[in-house]
């Protein structure tokens, strides 16, 4: 019987030891090696090999390339919080979670980058390795960037606004109010002092002299919104007056509850005496730390993101001005079933997978 020798064929460019090393390389996590394309890692190792074969290489090894996902940092303290919460959310019911006023703020930039990073690892550990990078970024970065703002609940949507980066004649002008509200301010310490002095009460006395040093209004130095642009472009201007119009008329189950999470500019003693005129009017909601997952406006900011990225021709923006104007036209056009979708969503699986992870952010939202 006659039959066919075997065939040879082309060897192998790459040996066990240069494929374990190729494997190695592409996993690493120290250098960033695994936020990079495979066949990037290889050439920079000397590897002259193909991206088909480097594909196989790591196909053969069990590894593949999946989507990074970023997190804010939880301490047990923020887990425990963040367990409490959900849970009390979840116990006040979906018409209480329709009436909360979701807000929050996003940075806007020329040519902003679309997609995401993907990190190779093996495929037993991608849904571990896809979290080990959620330390990295702080939670409240303070950025110079345009930023854009929006509220809505379960229903309509609410106002937006493009902040932009102040002129010096702009912050000179709210340097001239917190003299005049730090002068105001100072005297009303000077009365309790005088109160205090007349009582012979040593303890208070140390007490008030203390609250004038803590009364004592600055803005921040660097860029980005701070407690003052908050409060004189977006409280006083926008929402407020939203609220009020929307909230007449409404028995006490149907007005808006406003949340705001927990940034600096928002979670001030600056802003205490402005909310206290409002006290009986608007109801504002404790908000768990670093809990953007609980937010479903955040779902607005990359869906407005994508459809602004992907203009072209003359609608697709050359110039800041345009990109603010683009976010505006897409916020303006958001269908507010979608709003409705979103919102819900958080509520009917987001709450839910936070209950389940004790507080913990490891899940997909």
């Amino acid at each position: 019987m006659l039959e066919d020798a075997p065939r040879s064929c082309r060897p192998s460019k790459l040996t066990k030891r240069d494929k374990d090393k190729l494997s190695f390389y592409c996993t690493q996590t120290e250098n960033g090696n695994h936020k990079k394309r495979p066949v990037q890692v290889a050439e920079e190792h000397g590897f002259e090999v193909s991206r088909t074969t480097v594909d196989e290489v790591l196909k053969e090894k069990d590894i593949g390339t999946y989507k990074m996902r970023r997190k804010p940092f939880l301490s047990k303290e923020h887990k425990r919080r963040r367990l409490l919460k959900a849970q009390e959310f979840r116990e006040c019911g979906s018409d209480f979670w329709g009436r909360i006023l979701f807000f929050d703020e996003t940075p806007i930039r020329l040519h902003q980058r679309r997609g995401y990073t993907r990190i190779t690892c093996r495929q037993k550990k991608h849904k571990q390795l896809q979290w080990t990078e959620k330390n990295c970024e702080p939670m409240f970065p303070k950025v110079s960037a345009w930023q854009f703002c929006g509220t809505f609940p379960l229903g309509v949507k609410g106002p937006c606004r493009v902040w932009r980066p102040e002129t010096n004649a702009q912050r000179e002008e709210s340097f001239e109010v917190l003299r005049g509200e730090n002068a105001r301010l100072r005297a009303e310490a000077k009365e309790i002092f005088e109160e205090l002095k007349e009582a012979r009460r040593r303890e208070e006395k140390v007490a008030g002299i203390w609250a004038r040093k803590e009364d004592e209004r600055e803005r921040s130095v660097g860029g980005g919104i701070d407690w003052y642009d908050h409060r004189e472009a977006w409280l006083k201007v926008l929402l407020v007056p939203f609220i009020l119009e929307y909230n007449e008329g409404k028995t006490e189950e149907e007005k808006l509850i406003y949340m705001e999470d927990n940034a600096p500019s928002h979670n001030t003693r600056h802003l205490d005496d402005f909310w206290e005129q409002y006290e009986d009017i608007i109801e504002l909601l404790e908000w768990p730390p670093n809990s953007p997952d609980f937010n479903p406006i955040e779902k607005a900011w990359k869906y407005i993101r994508g459809k602004v990225a992907k203009r072209k021709g003359k609608a697709k923006p050359t110039t800041m001005e345009q990109v603010a104007a683009a976010w505006i036209e897409e916020w303006e056009k958001l269908p507010q079933e979608l709003i409705d979708k979103w919102i819900m969503r958080a509520y009917n699986d987001i709450l839910g997978r936070a209950i389940k992870n004790q507080g913990g952010n490891e899940y997909h939202d």
